[in-house]
């Protein structure tokens, strides 16, 4: 005898418990396996460096797997793992047909540390059909691309933006299967919640919405575990119950004692120290835990390891990978950091920064040996990367080209420069070039700025800046100690000719 339709209560309690982010899943006993960064190549069997791991305190990589089939996968699944600290990514494993059934309880991706732009990619998975995270409620920090999948389906049903939040404006979502093409079926009876534009429902598949939470009125944005109740203000990715210590995640740290077990809390003991932005731990512990350089994120086809190990330092109740601003590494203690006499150095190579990660490269540095380039085209929160990571840039010993950077309104985010040297110069001539900034309406808060910019060799090139005014050009000539320049280093007419600037004569 078929089954009629559910009365409406009953089906509006069934409809928040699906996709409430725990429903009534009863907490599972896992004991913690912290794993460090973990790169999968070439053999599909390689997935059980994985077993028990349930955080990973770094990246998971899984790539290049060429001669994967389907059934290779058969029986794989680590349930277990429910975080990773920076970021995830997928490229060329081949016969992987959904990554939900390798991590059914994966909820949190951090992206303390990006691939690029992202904390979560999926490039060239030709196998694919869906993704199928049906846990996966918070990426912290980055955005999404999830690209060149052909077989790949309910990608459209999922809404980036409420997983990813930060991340908001920076997603690439391109060249996957049409979704004329796909069932994007979600589960029946209308249980998953629609989009924002009301349009569809929100699904990961045709058995699992994507979670959020019903209810609207929980404190500090936390989730809810049913229709009626709040998590804990300090969860993240869900709860199975409404105390700190029922939190699939922590929203800040994780406190561990005999009494009370594993506990999530805004910040550590006095006697502890944060580690990695989400546990406890103890001093010892932290001078402990060494790292090598990650692998090259650029060259994905060659793996390689750097041979520099970093040793974490307790500093101020935190567990750090380098020492803050206004502190260097003591020369006799990897662990020690000790405050500068003066000003602290820290001179960096040159390079090119195309993405919020390479940015980062730059945390600290007051000096750049050689030159440095900007080309930043998309992602999440630029303007706040690159104040946080390169504002006590004080030298560049060749040159500065900042170009195609359509997210930059101004340069404030190198507030500290003082000299380019122009020891190595671009076309031979130029010092200082700003070419093609679409967006771009000044240089520098000139009036806030501590002393001027020196250009001790080399002109200036400022060309295709279409909301540059000519007048914040020639401010140079008040602020700054340059050679003087003509038409052909600084256009008339491509600076500021898409807004209304005042005329000079």
């Amino acid at each position: 005898m078929g089954r009629g339709p559910l009365p409406p209560l009953v089906a509006l309690v069934l409809l928040c418990l699906c996709w409430s982010p725990t429903g009534v899943t009863q907490k599972p006993e896992r004991v913690e396996k912290v794993c460090k960064s973990v790169d999968i190549r070439n053999k599909v069997e390689n997935l059980k460096k994985l077993e028990n791991c349930t955080v990973i305190e770094g990246y998971l990589q899984i790539l290049l797997i060429d001669n994967g089939q389907a059934q290779d996968y058969d029986g794989l699944s680590f349930p277990d793992l429910v975080e990773i600290t920076d970021y995830l990514l997928l490229y060329r494993a081949f016969g992987l047909n959904s990554v939900g059934k390798l991590f059914p309880n994966l909820s949190v991706i951090r992206g303390n540390e990006l691939f690029h732009n992202y904390a979560f990619v999926v490039f060239e998975m030709y196998h694919l059909q869906e993704i199928g995270l049906s846990k996966l409620t918070d990426i912290l920090r980055g955005s999404v691309r999830i690209e060149k999948n052909p077989g790949l389906c309910y990608v459209e049903t999922i809404d980036w933006d409420l997983i990813a939040k930060e991340g908001k404006g920076g997603h690439f979502i391109k060249a996957n299967k049409k979704a004329a093409e796909c069932p994007n079926t979600c589960p029946e009876n209308d249980q998953c919640p629609e989009s924002p534009e009301k349009s569809h429902r929100l699904c990961w598949n045709s058995q699992h919405c994507q979670k959020v939470c019903c209810k609207t009125d929980c404190e500090h944005d936390a989730t809810c575990y049913n229709s009626t109740h709040c998590c804990h203000p300090e969860c993240l990715g869900g709860c199975y119950g409404p105390l700190s210590s029922d939190c699939i995640a922590c929203k800040h740290v994780m406190y561990y004692d005999e009494k009370y077990g594993k506990r999530c809390m805004k910040k550590c003991p006095s006697n502890l120290y944060e580690f990695m932005g989400r546990r406890c731990v103890q001093e010892d512990e932290c001078k402990n835990y060494t790292i090598t350089d990650k692998q090259s994120e650029d060259n994905l086809d060659e793996k390689t390891s750097g041979d520099r190990r970093v040793f974490f330092k307790p500093f101020k109740n935190k567990c750090m990978q380098e020492c803050p601003p206004g502190f260097v590494v003591d020369d006799n203690n990897p662990h020690v950091c000790k405050r500068c006499d003066a000003k602290c150095p820290k001179i960096c190579a040159g390079m090119t920064v195309d993405h919020v990660g390479a940015a980062q490269n730059y945390r600290g540095c007051t000096r750049i040996n050689g030159s440095l380039e900007i080309h930043i085209q998309g992602g999440s929160n630029v303007i706040k990367e690159l104040e946080e990571n390169m504002n006590m840039i004080e030298q560049i010993d060749g040159y500065l080209k900042i170009a195609r950077s359509f997210p930059l309104v101004s340069l404030n985010f190198l507030k500290s420069l003082t000299t380019i040297r122009g020891e190595q110069l671009d076309k031979k001539n130029y010092a200082l070039l700003v070419l093609d900034n679409q967006n771009l309406q000044e240089l520098w808060d000139w009036q806030n700025r501590k002393s001027k910019l020196k250009i001790l060799n080399g002109k200036i090139f400022f060309h295709f800046n279409s909301k540059l005014c000519p007048s914040k050009i020639q401010e140079l000539k008040k602020y700054a100690e340059t050679v003087d320049w003509d038409d052909r280093d600084v256009s008339p007419s491509s600076n500021g000719d898409r807004v209304a600037c005042k005329l000079q004569f």
